[in-house]
């Protein structure tokens, strides 16, 4: 069901604003990554919109990364909390 609900919110998004199939695809794993987080997509989806139009190879001058702008130092690298 998660996934469905991601994809459709990434399909009803990509009829709105066209990208390359790239970053459609990064716009499904960052929805599904939210529910699965616990966290509504459509939030993830406008963030990551607004942050890098979905470009999950975006760095920012402070080193922020990826389609949501996280900072590294933020991030555990197994399946943890976040610190």
């Amino acid at each position: 069901l998660m996934i469905l609900v991601s994809t459709y919110l990434c399909a009803v998004f990509w009829t709105v604003v066209p990208y390359p199939i790239d970053r459609i695809h990064t716009c499904v794993q960052v929805a599904e990554e939210a529910e699965h987080q616990g966290v509504p997509a459509s939030l993830v989806i406008a963030l990551s919109y607004v942050e890098t139009r979905f470009n999950p190879n975006a760095i920012s001058r402070s080193g922020a990364i990826g389609p949501l702008q996280v900072l590294p130092k933020y991030v555990c690298q197994d399946d943890g909390p976040w610190r």
